[in-house]
């Protein structure tokens, strides 16, 4: 049981002003409006709970990890397609994110290791170790602004969620900021401009 709580949150591609969302404990996507936040559910999405959202700005695709699959989810119905298991025994890949390039990264909690994902298969493939004890909710998202993928992070070993800069190439990453015992379950920001 428990309070159900926000785990993937991504605004469409130019927009700024109503964002998607998961939950931990249904399968159905939601509508947040940024300036009354307002829920809108859209229903189910007819697959198991997703742990974290992203999209591709340059297709306008939505990815989503289910924690062992990557899928696209198409708002309209919505509905969620598997494109296919990411391999390796991952079983609590728990935040993603698009860069840029269109490229997607991803972090496990269990083996507290960064990966890279093929969007047509995917499969994940290990860059290195996060260096740090990841556990509980955790979130990633792109900042355009910055050109960097960003991941709030909680660290088990000290109990602060910690904002992280990530290194792509490495997986090693730089705190921007802290806080000690909370949890970033659904963070985002806008891509490719918008309307707010």
């Amino acid at each position: 049981g428990g309070s159900d709580f926000v785990n993937g949150m991504v605004y469409p591609v130019g927009v700024s002003d109503v964002a998607y969302a998961c939950t931990y404990y249904t399968t159905n996507l939601y509508t947040i409006d940024h300036a009354s936040l307002a829920w809108t559910s859209l229903g189910s999405y007819g697959s198991g709970s997703m742990q974290e959202l992203t999209v591709d700005l340059n297709t306008d695709i939505i990815y989503a990890t289910s924690g062992s699959s990557l899928y696209s989810i198409d708002p309209a119905g919505p509905t969620a397609t598997m494109i296919g298991s990411h391999g390796g025994g991952i079983t609590l890949m728990i935040g993603c994110a698009c860069d840029g390039n269109g490229d997607l990264w991803a972090f496990d909690i269990v083996n507290d290791a960064f990966y890279s994902v093929d969007k047509t298969t995917g499969a994940a493939t290990m860059i290195g170790s996060l260096g740090w004890n990841a556990n509980y909710a955790q979130s990633m998202f792109y900042d355009m602004a910055t050109d960097q993928v960003i991941l709030g992070g909680f660290n088990l070993n000290n109990f602060y969620t910690e904002i992280r800069a990530v290194d792509v190439t490495t997986g090693s990453s730089t705190i921007l900021s802290s806080m000690y015992y909370v949890e970033v379950t659904g963070a985002t920001l806008p891509v490719g401009g918008g309307s707010t």
